[in-house]
């Protein structure tokens, strides 16, 4: 075994220069082309049921009674802080008329006006489905698009309700969230790192070999979604935990036996390739 790992620190070590650039080259191209994990997680626990358990069947034999389930209603709510008048009306036709030419929406009219005259509910019906990778993101932003091209008086606002735009609004957050989870993350470890190694190129060496792996991981892990893998929205901020955290780790676990190795007389590169193959089946 550990002529393996001494294979792998030899190569490692003589074309390093490649090795650098093939990750950086990776990540980049990942990052670019596939899509981000926050895109594809899922909110919704029944997501990860199999297709086989019996209240998934039960609601396969309950579609018929509650209505397509291949349909989603999105719901508009227009308020005022007073009476809509007959500007507003005009408004919300303008709105509706807007809405029903949006991409899979089949369907859009003004179904509630409150008592007190002041709110109204205009319903969308789309074949865009709430988890539907990709479709009910776009659904969201083609409607606030619509909403935003009709003039409307002032005083009048309009909101987007419903299960796919509670989801559309849950990815935003997820995603908003998993990028400060990450940079606390990362400044916690490099304080730390910096305690440690007392040195400022050493605690950045440790950190981006996990930071790179981490850019690389999620935008695969995101592109598994497509074959069946279902992503829990807890999967981003493990990972992000879990990789930069122990990344860290065996990385200082790495260098210190690097350095251990040139205080005993090794040159640099001969001191890497050991610890290589030293450490690296427990890595």
């Amino acid at each position: 075994m550990s002529r393996i790992f001494s294979t792998i620190g030899t190569l490692a070590v003589r074309f390093r220069i490649l090795v650098v650039i093939v990750w950086l080259f990776g990540a980049v191209v990942l990052v670019h082309f596939l899509p981000t994990l926050s895109s594809v997680t899922k909110a919704n626990n029944t997501a990860f049921l199999p297709a086989n358990t019996p209240s998934m069947k039960a609601a396969k034999l309950a579609a018929p009674l509650d209505g397509s389930s291949k349909v989603s209603p999105v719901t508009l709510v227009a308020t005022s802080k007073a009476a809509l008048d007959a500007t507003d009306q005009a408004a919300l036709a303008n709105i509706v008329t807007a809405a029903r030419k949006v991409p899979t929406v089949i369907a859009a009219k003004e179904i509630a006006v409150a008592p007190d005259a002041r709110a109204a509910q205009i319903r969308v019906i789309s074949t865009a489905t709430p988890y539907q990778q990709g479709a009910d993101k776009a659904l969201i932003s083609n409607l606030e698009s619509a909403v935003s091209s009709v003039r409307a008086p002032p005083g009048l606002h309009v909101y987007l309700a419903g299960q796919i735009a509670d989801q559309v609004a849950g990815q935003k957050s997820s995603s908003h969230a998993g990028g400060s989870v990450e940079k606390f993350s990362i400044l916690f470890i490099l304080i730390l790192l910096f305690v440690v190694f007392r040195a400022v190129l050493a605690p950045f060496v440790t950190l981006i070999p996990a930071g790179l792996a981490l850019l690389v991981a999620e935008p695969l892990i995101a592109e598994s979604t497509k074959i069946g893998v279902p992503v829990s929205s807890i999967t981003q901020f493990m990972l992000i935990v879990l990789m930069l955290g122990a990344g860290t780790d065996y990385g200082l676990f790495l260098v210190f036996r690097v350095r251990e190795n040139l205080r005993s007389g090794l040159e640099p590169k001969e001191a890497v390739v050991a610890a290589v193959t030293r450490v690296g089946e427990s890595i």
